[in-house]
């Protein structure tokens, strides 16, 4: 500053370029190869290691975007304003402490925790998830705001990094609250052996004798799939579509897999047909009166072509047939009981 202030002198109201420089358009090109931070040079600062836990700072986050309205009320009130020979250089400047400015308050506004361990409960691990999700959500509006407005102001590097972090994080809670459907075994039948060929199936592989008992299971089981997904997963994925970088997803099986399990649920509430949850159900209240000696004429030519197997309920409807088929197999049932042995009387 001491020396672009040498390089004028006030005449009255007027700012005026001092004669003795000749070289502003050198000063200008220096500028611009040499600014404090640049968008590529900044990524490797905002890098992360893989999977770690990432923790928000929603007054940082304020603050940046406190700087790039700063920056566009400046572009549009006080630059055109400017004599004409200094707007480059106050330009380049303004965009130049801008970048210092938003990077500085960027890197307050998140910091990495070590990698989430394996949680020592399902009850715990889903309690982390769920304020993690909740302080989220509470972000997401600030969140999206210095997304949009880092695009607007050329700060695309920036706006990417942030991107790669919400999916980092996206993809880690969506991760581990899909664990929580396989750790606590919903829809998922026991590997007992069938006890007689007239054993109704359901019975065996669920511990259900009659429909009521079914229905009781399904809603239990269907109501707990639908409070993860609601409030664990649904959030993230939301954002995610809204914002518009969803299909940066487009190989990340996390956030794929909560997306079909989502739209299987809706499905369910409007009675679509062909709905994964519904045939899934179906096929568990089918084994109530199947046994493993009337299975083979319902299930055996039967395949999931409809579903095509890619979601949790059509992943577990073949986990189901599967294994009834599998209980119904002639080596798989229980053998009827062996007579006793007659002992000849000996005369």
């Amino acid at each position: 500053s001491p020396a672009i202030g040498s390089l004028y002198r006030v005449e009255g109201k007027k700012l005026v370029s001092s004669p003795s420089f000749k070289n502003l358009s050198l000063l200008i090109e220096t500028l611009r190869g040499q600014s404090f931070m640049g968008a590529d040079s900044l990524k490797p600062l905002f890098l992360p290691q893989k999977n770690a836990r990432i923790t928000w700072n929603p007054e940082a986050l304020g603050e940046a975007l406190t700087f790039i309205n700063d920056y566009q009320k400046f572009s549009t009130e006080i630059l055109p304003k400017m004599p004409t020979d200094w707007r480059e250089i106050a330009k380049i400047g303004a965009a130049t402490g801008l970048e210092y400015s938003v990077s500085t308050a960027l890197a307050k506004a998140y910091s990495f925790e070590e990698m989430r361990k394996s949680a020592s409960s399902i009850g715990k691990l889903e309690n982390e998830l769920r304020a993690e999700v909740q302080a989220f959500k509470l972000l997401a509006p600030n969140l999206s705001a210095t997304l949009n407005e880092l695009h607007n102001v050329n700060l695309h590097g920036m706006a990417e990094t942030l991107e790669s972090l919400v999916r980092l994080q996206t993809s880690d809670i969506l991760a581990a609250s899909y664990r929580i459907l396989l750790r606590e075994r919903l829809y998922t039948p026991s590997k007992e052996k069938s006890r007689s060929p007239q054993t109704p199936l359901a019975s065996t592989m669920f511990n259900l004798n009659s429909e009521d008992e079914a229905m009781v299971y399904l809603a239990a089981q269907r109501d707990r799939v639908t409070d993860i997904a609601t409030f664990l997963a649904e959030p993230l994925v939301s954002f995610s579509v809204n914002q518009g970088f969803a299909s940066a997803y487009s190989g990340e099986p996390n956030v794929v897999q909560w997306q079909k399990i989502l739209i299987a649920l809706r499905s369910y509430t409007n009675k679509s047909p062909g709905n994964a949850l519904a045939r899934l159900e179906g096929l568990i209240m089918d084994l109530i009166t199947l046994t493993p000696a009337t299975l083979q004429t319902k299930l055996s030519g039967r395949a999931n072509t409809a579903l095509g197997g890619d979601t949790f309920f059509a992943q577990r409807w073949n986990d189901i047939r599967i294994e009834a088929i599998r209980k119904s197999s002639p080596s798989r049932t229980a053998p009827p009981p062996t007579p006793p042995k007659t002992v000849p009387n000996k005369k």
